[in-house]
């Protein structure tokens, strides 16, 4: 195929116009898919976030009205009850959940009675200091030096129930690892999962991976740059949706976080890898390639086909012209009109050229055996005339002849 041809010519044009609009169709498709994967999966992620804070809330709430019940107990509250009848009422209450250690009635010097029938002193405990101080009272899991578990303690005062003062407290010890499985429950991206921080301390107080919690993680010293950021940033208090790098797995990380509220102090961060949400856009553009440049194959052949068919008449144009500029041409052959557009018109064109050439070339052939015959009758009728003239001259010198005679005799 020539560079200059018509054929490559079109040839080129046509594959540019597929070329160029697919890759147009696919950067459009790119965009309006991409902005909308990002808004779902911001949706997504912020739910998620919502969704594990709200599972937090509930619990505490379920704890917290439990332990309220248990405080507004007449019994709990009557001062003329002994610390041993309150404590083995609140006892009653740890047989309806098998995730409660333990269940305690407090006085208001912190004094209370253990399993093992012993008073004990637990004045100086930080839960019975915020109950005693008429707070509801969370604190973060820990693992305990006596059993080696991982507990929650949750505590609300009591009220005497003549005087409306705060007379003592009831706490729960709560297994620790509730709020890690929750989390281990909830999976984000591939097989990412949310956490729970402390925002006042950093500290991790709910991981899939519970040995975190155990370790009492803090990843507020445990993070750089921008993740370390966004930790400072839930630690804050505040709600937000982020995009950013982190350089411990070096991938590109989105995360969603918000405080769990109420009577806590628990954040709770959503984060997985940008990839684990995006890679399908990927996958589809691979895909769209591949289909790109299946059409483009398919779109240089039909074009190819329809080029070859739509200029053929051309080449047979250019053909004849060839053999009339060598002088070897036949211009009695037409060439046959195939197609109406302005090929076909052409092509007419063409054969009416040829046609009227023929003529032309027919009549200065006629022309010319007319003008050979008139040269041969006027050779004919020259050569006549020579003849008569020679004659002519004959007779002239003849009758000189003889005047010259009649001359010399007539003067003798």
């Amino acid at each position: 195929m020539k560079i200059n041809s018509l054929k490559t010519k079109l040839a080129v044009l046509i594959l540019g116009i597929v070329v160029v609009s697919n890759l147009v169709l696919g950067i459009i498709a790119y965009s309006m898919s991409n902005s909308t994967l990002e808004d779902s999966v911001e949706q997504t992620v912020t739910s998620v976030a919502e969704n594990v804070a709200n599972q937090v809330r509930l619990l505490n709430d379920r704890e917290f009205h439990m332990l309220d019940v248990l405080a507004n107990l007449s019994d709990i509250r009557d001062p003329s009850k002994s610390m041993e009848e309150k404590v083995a009422l609140v006892q009653n209450a740890k047989k309806t959940d098998t995730n409660y250690e333990n269940i305690a009635y407090y006085d208001i010097n912190g004094m209370t009675i253990t399993g093992d029938g012993e008073v004990a002193d637990c004045s100086n405990r930080e839960y019975f200091i915020h109950a005693i101080s008429g707070e509801h009272y969370v604190s973060d899991p820990n693992v305990s030096p006596v059993n080696g578990k991982l507990l929650i303690f949750y505590a609300v005062p009591v009220y005497d129930a003549y005087s409306n003062s705060i007379s003592g407290a009831i706490a729960a010890v709560f297994y620790g690892d509730t709020l890690s499985k929750l989390c281990s429950q909830i999976t984000i991206g591939k097989d990412s999962h949310p956490f729970i921080i402390n925002m006042k301390t950093g500290k991790t107080v709910g991981d899939a991976d519970v040995q975190y919690v155990q370790k009492g993680q803090i990843l507020k010293n445990d993070t750089t740059g921008e993740m370390n950021e966004a930790i400072v940033d839930a630690m804050n208090g505040n709600t937000s949706y982020r995009i950013f790098h982190e350089p411990l797995r070096n991938k590109t990380m989105l995360a969603s976080y918000r405080p769990v509220g109420d009577n806590c102090d628990w954040a709770v961060f959503c984060m997985a890898p940008h990839e684990d949400f995006f890679s399908m856009i990927k996958t589809m553009m691979a895909s769209m390639t591949s289909v790109i440049f299946v059409i483009l194959v398919i779109a240089v052949i039909i074009s190819m086909i329809i080029i070859a068919f739509t200029i053929k008449p051309l080449k047979l144009v250019e053909t004849s012209i060839t053999e009339i500029a060598s002088g070897n041409a036949d211009l009695t052959k037409r060439i046959e009109v195939t197609s109406h557009d302005e090929i076909g018109n052409v092509v007419k064109g063409f054969n009416s050229f040829t046609e009227k050439l023929q003529s032309i070339i027919s009549n200065v052939k006629n022309s010319n055996f007319n003008l050979e015959t008139v040269g041969t009758d006027m050779n004919a009728s020259v050569e006549d005339t020579a003849s008569s003239i020679t004659q002519i001259i004959s007779n002239i010198e003849s009758m000189k002849k003889q005047i010259d005679t009649q001359k010399a005799i007539l003067f003798d």
